[in-house]
């Protein structure tokens, strides 16, 4: 035999040792097997009313990209204090459109975020934009109660029943969203 190539009996005992402790460690864990019974359900049953309870927050975020066509390096305009990596003037303004007040007022009108659509849930008054089986349509020039909750019971598939509790308002129990 070419004693290049000599197997080496430690590296199988360590091996051994190592597969007879993970069988000591499962069989420990075997052994306990009555306190994950109960911990887990408990664990689960916490989560699920943490879940349940807890108000919903959203957030949203984008990227957007701004290119110009042609590189500006190689215009006859080009300015001899160039700025490393600084902001260009497109991406400014594309910055300024986006965060102006008239580019919002669009959105918010376009979506028609001016109506909330609120049901009771469980715990706390849920947002139900979307899910509603109703559509409310403002007229343009007519007004509207800010900040006051309009009730909507519905009778049957064809009927309903609207009102507003007025002296929910008077007693300072105004609605903030």
């Amino acid at each position: 035999m070419n004693p290049k190539f000599k197997i080496s009996t430690s590296q199988t005992e360590d091996l051994k040792e190592n597969i007879s402790d993970i069988k000591g460690y499962v069989f420990r864990i075997l052994t306990n097997w009555k306190w994950f019974l109960v911990t887990i359900p408990i664990a689960l049953v916490v989560a699920y009313y943490i879940n349940l309870s807890t108000e919903r927050i959203y957030g949203l975020s984008a990227t957007i990209a701004v290119k110009d066509k042609q590189n500006s390096l190689f215009s006859s305009g080009t300015n001899i204090a160039f700025n490393w990596g600084g902001t260009s003037d497109k991406v400014e303004g594309v910055r300024r459109v986006l965060s102006s007040r008239s580019h919002n007022e669009k959105v918010v009108n376009e979506l028609e975020f001016y109506v909330n659509y609120l049901q009771e849930g469980q715990f706390r008054i849920e947002d139900a934009y979307g899910r509603v089986p109703f559509k409310v349509e403002m007229l343009p020039g007519q007004f509207q109660l800010l900040n006051t909750l309009i009730y909507i019971d519905f009778i049957d598939n064809d009927s309903f029943q609207m009102s507003i509790d007025f002296e929910e308002r008077a007693n300072g129990k105004n609605f903030k969203l």
